[in-house]
């Protein structure tokens, strides 16, 4: 690059840089900062940014305004359950994978969101309309990252892989306007560790608890989850699943029902908890049949999925992100 283009992003980076979120207001951040990963000098960090006016939601992004060309990105939805978790997560937990996909020099943001309070009333499409929203926001905002819009994976973890799929799934949200909620949801790639099948919990029934003879209310009192099953919905009863509006939101948080051939191609790994009966809260959010219910799905609509569930033969090597590598950079467009 020519050394007084460089010079002048340098000092741009230095004044802070502008972006533009939801409502159209106009946005400073912060001067440059330092990466809480290791990337090359010239790949610039800037943390907490707000794309909307609750506490968390915020996104942080290490980018290259210097490439010549937009660059791929990865956008990381972290974990949690949607009741906790932090955006830090990549760069605490999967600091190997972060570090690969800056090495090629593609973008990295990873997307904080507004989690479930004990009784809710709007439910998971709460925080994972934020993480849409946080996309948008990246999106709406591409020349300023200096990124490719048109090449995008979601990843993410537990809550975060479910949101992922979500997304890959789900027909595009962009509402037709002119700002951030016009930007397209849709996405190249969807990589997932833990993951849940679908957010119709009721389909969890037939995605793994009827195969051990439970059922989802049963499992859920069991498990002190009752209030926790109702605030999904943003319900008070079981009663309420039934009626014709919580039957149309499960069926928008379906991501089994939502995926067609059209949908982006899936990498899922789960391969914590073993295939067998689930006696806890973690085998029950990430059994291994969630992810092979997904294989299965997609198989079934002709969708590309690569799945790494070792668990289903009663094994469990070491947990590794190293085969979605590839499959991240093939998605983004990066080849060697």
């Amino acid at each position: 690059m020519n050394r007084s283009i460089l010079a002048s992003i340098l000092l741009l980076s230095a004044c802070g840089i502008k972006i533009e979120i939801d409502g159209g207001e106009t946005v400073k951040l912060p001067p440059n900062e330092e990466a809480p990963v290791t990337a090359s000098p010239e790949a610039f960090y800037y943390g907490d940014i707000a794309y909307g006016p609750a506490e968390r939601q915020k996104f942080d992004v290490i980018h290259f305004p210097w490439a010549s060309e937009p660059t791929p990105a990865l956008v990381y939805i972290h974990g949690g359950g949607f009741s906790g978790g932090a955006k830090e997560e990549l760069w605490e937990g999967k600091r190997d994978y972060a570090q690969a996909i800056l090495t090629e020099s593609a973008a990295v943001f990873t997307c904080g969101y507004r989690v479930l309070e004990d009784v809710d009333l709007e439910g998971v499409i709460k925080p994972m309309g934020d993480s849409a929203l946080c996309l948008q926001t990246i999106r709406h905002n591409a020349e300023v990252f200096n990124i490719d819009p048109a090449r995008i994976v979601v990843a993410g973890t537990s809550a975060g892989a479910g949101t992922s799929l979500w997304l890959g799934t789900h027909d595009d949200m962009a509402d037709g306007s002119e700002g951030v909620r016009g930007q397209s949801t849709r996405v190249n790639g969807v990589v997932m560790w833990e993951t849940q099948a679908t957010y119709d919990l009721v389909r969890w029934n037939d995605v793994f608890l009827t195969y051990y003879g439970l059922e989802l209310f049963e499992t859920a009192e069991s498990f002190g989850l009752a209030q926790a099953l109702w605030s999904f919905y943003g319900i008070s009863s079981n009663e309420e699943l039934e009626t014709e509006p919580i039957v149309a939101y499960r069926a928008d948080v379906d991501m089994l029902a939502l995926m067609d051939a059209d949908d982006a191609p899936i990498w899922v790994e789960n391969s914590v908890e073993k295939n067998s009966f689930p006696f806890s809260v973690g085998a029950l959010y990430h059994h291994p049949r969630h992810a092979l219910a997904i294989v299965e799905q997609a198989n079934e609509v002709g969708l590309r999925v690569e799945a790494r569930i070792p668990t289903l033969d009663d094994e469990a090597p070491p947990r590794t992100p190293l085969e979605s590598f590839d499959f991240t950079f093939e998605m983004m467009g990066i080849t060697e």
